[in-house]
């Protein structure tokens, strides 16, 4: 059971981890357009 929890744990933080960095490329990409 802890192991299945660690590996939940590990798919939440890594899907948080494309979810940032997702939205960081987001908000980049129109700064640039707009300078």
């Amino acid at each position: 059971m802890a192991q299945q929890l660690k590996d939940m744990g590990f798919q939440a933080s890594a899907l948080e981890g494309g979810f940032h960095a997702w939205r960081d490329l987001y908000q980049v990409e129109p700064i640039r357009e707009a300078a």
